[in-house]
C-alpha cells in the first residue's frame, strides 16, 4: 500500500471499518462507465458499530467527526471489491443527510468532516448537497452517499 488511496490512507493513519450487512434489497456500490455510485452509508465505530443520535444533542465537534467516519464508511464499501479501492480518481459528489431537530443551521459544517478526509485521499473538489432531517434510520447521525470518479480496471 505505498500509492493511490490505499497509500495516502495508510500515511494519514485512516483504517477502514468493518462493513456491517446491508439492509434492504439494494447494492453497496455499482459502476457505471467510469462513476462508482455508493449507497448512502452510516458512521461506524472501530468495531463496527453504529453511531446514533441527533447533529445538535452530539454537537457539532462530535457530528462532524461522525461524517468523517462515513466517508470511510463508504471507502469500505467501494474496497468489498478487491481492487476497486485502488482504482478510485476522485470524489464528483457527495449526498449529506444530517439527523438533527429543528432550525440546526450547521449541517453545512457537520459535512466538512467528510469532505476533509476525502480531500486527504483524493484530493481535488466535488460538488455537495446537505440536507436536514427529523430523523434517519436507526437514528444514526448522518448518512452519506457518494458518485467516485474511477479508473479503467
Amino acid at each position: 500500500m505505498t500509492g493511490g488511496v490505499p497509500g495516502r490512507m495508510a500515511a494519514a493513519g485512516l483504517v477502514l471499518p468493518p462493513l456491517s450487512p446491508a439492509i434492504g434489497n439494494f447494492e453497496r456500490a455499482v459502476e457505471v462507465g467510469p462513476l462508482l455510485y455508493v449507497s448512502g452509508q452510516a458512521p461506524l465505530d472501530a468495531a463496527g458499530r453504529t453511531l446514533t443520535g441527533k447533529a445538535d444533542v452530539v454537537g457539532l465537534i462530535e457530528a462532524r467527526r461522525r461524517a468523517g467516519l462515513t466517508a470511510l464508511s463508504l471507502l469500505a464499501s467501494v474496497d468489498a471489491v478487491p481492487g476497486r479501492l485502488e482504482r478510485l480518481d476522485g470524489v464528483v459528489r457527495l449526498l449529506g443527510m444530517v439527523n438533527a431537530g429543528p432550525g440546526f443551521a450547521a449541517a453545512d459544517s457537520v459535512l466538512d468532516g467528510c469532505s476533509d478526509l476525502f480531500e486527504t485521499v483524493l484530493p481535488g473538489g466535488h460538488a455537495r448537497t446537505t440536507i436536514v432531517l427529523p430523523s434517519l434510520p436507526g437514528d444514526i447521525t448522518v448518512e452519506i452517499e457518494a458518485v467516485f470518479r474511477m479508473t479503467k480496471p
